[in-house]
């Protein structure tokens, strides 16, 4: 069949995880989004990361139950830290696994919460009301 494909070549100095290569690929890959500013916005995201370090790549409903999953990534290759805000006062966070069956510890998510995260890894949680 026929295949369509965008690519883009991006120069940087030193290594790959100290550049911006990750961040303009991930920027590429996203569609544009149009937002009609006539009104309230009818969603809240749930809940945001800050970090330089650390991405949420996934934010979804959970397979199984009524829950919000979200997955971050530590993107640099090396030990991040960040702040996770979620952005209602009645939630908890519970970690969870990849395949979303197992259930951690429980985090109250009434304040920011400060994560540190070893090189490349991957968590898992499940935001529930």
């Amino acid at each position: 069949g026929v295949h369509e494909f965008t690519y883009c070549l991006l120069p940087h100095k030193g290594h790959l995880t100290d550049s911006n290569v990750m961040a303009e690929g991930a920027m590429l890959n996203m569609g544009v989004t149009l937002f009609d500013d006539s009104g309230k916005p009818k969603y809240q995201v749930p809940c945001t990361i800050e970090s330089d370090g650390i991405s949420m790549e996934v934010l979804k409903k959970a397979e199984k139950e009524n829950c919000i999953v979200i997955r971050l990534v530590e993107t640099k290759g090396h030990t991040s830290s960040g702040i996770l805000k979620v952005n209602s006062p009645k939630a908890k966070l519970v970690e969870t696994n990849l395949l979303e069956w197992t259930e951690g510890k429980t985090i109250s998510a009434l304040k920011p919460l400060e994560i540190a995260m070893r090189p490349f890894e991957i968590r898992t949680y499940k935001i529930k009301m």
